[in-house]
């Protein structure tokens, strides 16, 4: 009944059923041979089909291949965004902040890297005489402000030599620049627009001018003019 169904699973085994086919076979005066090869080629058709259904991808497969192609697709979208909102952003900011390292670089040329600046302090209501040279300059305080001076230059003249002096306040990067001969003074203050920050007057002297040198006398006003300025114009508003 079994081989007349092609149940083949309800034979012992292997050798079993092909012996039990050769004489089945013979009784029946069949050709043993044939049988036996349709035998085989049932018994790799069986095993062919498990085979086939264990390589064909699985729903859930696709389901997750489907899902990864998903979050790849938002998170390639999401930094396409950011990456274009920062070059949209970039492109507006951008010129302007290079234009300004531009300028402040070049500003920062105005001090030499080459001078030496000698921390000093001035007393109140004295005066104090500084020797300047190319690479040696002065710096002070002037109401918690850092200030420099350095010598920038010297004109020779035939008896009498002008020291090209240069002044900076810290944090301001620009330099003033002023002439001074033997004997000449110049008072620096905040309405000049090099060093507008200053808080209060500086008066400077030069006491002599040298091929290469300037020794200067320095003083520092009484108030601080640039806060005295101020009062004054809210006491006017007033």
């Amino acid at each position: 009944m079994a081989l007349e169904t092609e149940d083949y699973s309800q034979f012992p085994g292997e050798t079993f059923t092909m012996g039990f086919l050769k004489n089945y076979g013979g009784y029946l005066k069949l050709d043993t041979g044939q049988l036996i090869n349709l035998y085989r080629g049932e018994k790799i058709e069986e095993s062919q089909a498990p085979l086939e259904e264990l390589t064909r991808p699985t729903a859930s497969y696709y389901t997750k291949i489907n899902v990864d192609k998903n979050k790849i697709f938002t998170i390639a979208s999401v930094l396409i965004i950011l990456i274009s909102a920062y070059l949209i952003i970039d492109s507006f900011i951008g010129p302007s902040s290079d234009e300004d390292s531009v300028e402040e670089s070049g500003k920062k040329l105005d001090i030499p890297e080459n001078i030496d600046f000698l921390s000093r302090s001035i007393p109140e209501n004295r005066s104090e005489s500084f020797i300047l040279t190319p690479d040696k300059g002065v710096s002070f305080s002037v109401s918690n402000q850092q200030c420099k001076l350095f010598i920038d230059s010297v004109e020779k003249g035939g008896a009498v030599n002008t020291a090209v002096l240069a002044f900076n306040v810290y944090p301001e990067l620009t330099v003033y620049k002023f002439r001074l001969s033997e004997g000449q003074e110049k008072i620096l203050s905040y309405t000049i627009p090099e060093i507008s920050s200053l808080r209060r007057n500086v008066r400077i002297i030069s006491q002599a001018v040298t091929e290469n040198s300037a020794k200067v006398l320095v003083t520092l006003s009484d108030e601080e003019q640039k806060q005295e300025n101020n009062n004054s114009v809210d006491n006017t508003k007033r």
